[in-house]
């Protein structure tokens, strides 16, 4: 994974106008690939071969961010 990870990255670095399409979750700061990316888009192979598909939701937290988040809320832990 980290292999990959560092493929993805240096993919980046060469092609900068395509963190566009990647999402970055605000508190695990894991990246993936945005949902919108568009199977006609020259390099969503790539990005898809190098990412995981990353939802975020509207505070930008990834699913386990935000279940984690939901649960200490309900605990009162917050």
């Amino acid at each position: 994974m980290t292999t990959q990870r560092n493929d993805g990255l240096l993919y980046l670095d060469m092609y900068p106008g395509l963190r566009k399409w990647i999402n970055q979750c605000v508190t695990c700061q894991r990246l993936g690939y945005r949902l919108e990316l568009a199977d006609e888009h020259v390099a969503a192979h790539n990005l898809r071969s190098c990412f995981a598909e990353l939802a975020l939701n509207d505070q930008g937290l990834c699913d386990q961010c935000a279940a984690a988040f939901e649960a200490r809320t309900q605990t009162g832990d917050a």
